[in-house]
């Protein structure tokens, strides 16, 4: 294997150290690498997909792949297209597309936008008090398949207007 794949294993096991899963955890990222990936996103999308038939909720998401879709453009107006050509009539995004996204454009085209409100919910982790948004290999070190629930849980989502709203506050 690569060097990186070992450097980054010894890392995870040293890091989740004690952790009650710590196999479940490794077992997946070593799973995950058994594949070499031509880019990072393939990568990305492997390991997202591991992560999501660990919790047996892969079933429930359908998945393109933008290359298939053959849309062109950037930003913005290709983020509208993609929706547009898998027929969505919502896109929720992070909190980053704040910066970038044309909420008017979508809501003119018929689509809704959200945000997702990250709910933060505790779970025990190994060191000291709580810690969130680590890793999803965080949440499965520590508590195993259970930690479906704090996913499942937390599917919260603010309209555009309202989420821009409490952000200039901030």
């Amino acid at each position: 294997k690569k060097y990186w794949f070992n450097k980054h294993l010894s890392l995870l096991k040293q890091s989740f150290s004690g952790a009650p899963y710590l196999k479940d955890a490794l077992d997946l990222v070593e799973e995950v690498y058994q594949t070499d990936y031509n880019n990072l996103g393939a990568l990305s999308r492997a390991s997202m997909l591991a992560i999501l038939n660990y919790f047996d909720i892969a079933g429930s998401c359908q998945f393109f792949d933008v290359k298939d879709l053959k849309i062109s453009g950037k930003g913005n107006d290709r983020v509208l297209s993609i929706v547009q050509a898998v027929n969505g009539n919502n896109y929720i995004t992070g909190h980053g597309a704040i910066n970038y996204l044309d909420h008017r454009g979508f809501e003119a085209a018929g689509v809704t936008v959200k945000y997702m409100n990250y709910q933060s919910l505790h779970y025990k982790q190994l060191h000291g008090s709580f810690t969130p948004y680590v890793s999803a290999l965080d949440l499965i070190a520590n508590c195993g398949k259970e930690g479906e629930g704090f996913i499942a849980n937390n599917k919260s989502t603010i309209p555009w207007d309202e989420f821009i709203s409490i952000s200039l506050k901030k």
